[in-house]
């Protein structure tokens, strides 16, 4: 009889592994490696075929040889999103005026993120009423410096409910229209530029009452911006009976950045909507009549990281007692205090033509060593711009 053991007759321990608990291990193991590449790294193989693509683009697109274009733009359109995005970035800034409306809905009319600054000669209004087409993937869009009407805009933002970033900067017919297509199409909204566009307060009311997600909101050179609008505004979104927006939030509770600059406010406006801003932490009032900001309660101010009153006519000495409520500042920037709010020349503050006029400084010797005072408390500060005062002062950094 054959003394061969059958299979299964005899059970053997499984070996045990000895697994390594030592936090290092736990690490690496978990954590993804991400590595920094500095100023001089070698670009990566994708970057580089992509430069020498773009740089010969007129020979990969011969205008007399069709099945060569062809051939070309059906690799092209095989392109993953991210490398799509690359090589639109490149195009754009080596050839702006090669960029025409049919290789835009030929080649980049797809993916997440859209993006026509205002280099761009080929953009027309058949091109932004072609973005609908992708309304169901793209959440991001920016559309910056375009003569498109009021109405197409309107038209094409109804159809693309998934947004969530979107910049209309300098498109200067821009208006009602276009802010009712955002407030009744675009729940999802986060960031919001609605700067030097014909759009009013009254027109984006309705943004502010019913997007409670919005987080960055920048309406520079608004036309009729006044404190008188504004204090009409924040009654109704914040008396007595608040009115809360969609997602049933107070307005404005999670906005982080808000952006004013060359506008017609004055220092009450700010003192007027902080405390309902809590969440608040960029402040972009620069080139605005600001002479005095009334005292706020320090409970109802938010914790600012970031403020900026550049070329605003306020008294350095009538600011410090405001900058000492701001503990949390990361970055400031105080220059050319004194100056007219409207002598940058070339900027446009409330829909009219600046100045040239230098107004008196107002950070003398005696405000500056108390400023230097204050600041010395901060322990996130990390840079303060002074630059154009009278003192000479150039931008600082300073590490906590």
């Amino acid at each position: 009889m054959s003394k061969r053991k059958t299979a299964g007759s005899e059970k053997y321990p499984a070996k045990r592994v000895k697994r390594d608990t030592s936090p290092v291990a736990n690490i690496t193991g978990t954590t993804q490696s991400v590595r920094k590449l500095g100023a001089n790294a070698i670009p990566r193989l994708t970057t580089t075929a992509l430069r020498a693509f773009v740089a010969d683009i007129l020979g990969q697109l011969p205008k007399d040889e069709e099945e060569k274009n062809k051939r070309t733009l059906r690799i092209v359109r095989m392109l993953p999103e991210h490398l799509l995005k690359e090589l639109w970035s490149q195009m754009i800034n080596a050839w702006p005026k090669f960029v025409g409306h049919n290789l835009i809905i030929e080649i980049f009319l797809r993916g997440s993120t859209i993006r026509f600054p205002g280099t761009l000669p080929g953009i027309k209004k058949q091109t932004v009423r072609a973005l609908s087409k992708i309304g169901s993937t793209l959440k991001w869009l920016e559309i910056m410096g375009h003569d498109i009407p009021d109405q197409d805009f309107a038209m094409t933002l109804s159809s693309l409910p998934l947004l969530e970033h979107l910049n209309l900067r300098h498109s200067r017919q821009v208006g009602s229209r276009t802010c009712k297509a955002i407030y009744t199409t675009h729940e999802l909204l986060t960031y919001l530029n609605l700067g030097e566009t014909n759009a009013t307060l009254p027109d984006i009311k309705p943004i502010l009452r019913k997007l409670g997600k919005l987080q960055v909101l920048k309406i520079s050179s608004m036309e009729g911006l006044t404190d008188s609008e504004i204090t009409r505004t924040v009654e109704e979104l914040f008396g007595s009976q608040p009115q809360f927006s969609d997602q049933g939030v107070v307005p404005l509770s999670n906005l982080r950045s808000l952006k004013l600059r060359h506008t017609s406010i004055t220092g009450t406006t700010i003192a007027l909507i902080l405390p309902h801003l809590p969440m608040l932490q960029t402040l972009d009032a620069s080139f605005v009549p600001i002479v005095s900001i009334p005292t706020v309660k320090i409970d109802t101010v938010p914790k600012l990281t970031k403020l900026s009153l550049a070329s605003t006519p306020v008294d350095a000495k009538q600011l410090l007692p405001i900058l000492e409520l701001l503990p949390t500042l990361k970055i400031l920037n105080l220059g050319a205090l004194g100056a007219s709010a409207k002598t940058a020349t070339g900027f446009t503050i409330a829909g009219k033509q600046s100045t040239s006029a230098m107004g008196s400084r107002t950070l003398d010797d005696t405000a500056l060593l108390s400023l230097t005072d204050i600041l010395q408390s901060f322990h996130n500060l990390e840079s303060v711009s002074l630059a154009g005062n009278s003192s000479g002062t150039k931008t600082q950094n300073a590490q906590s």
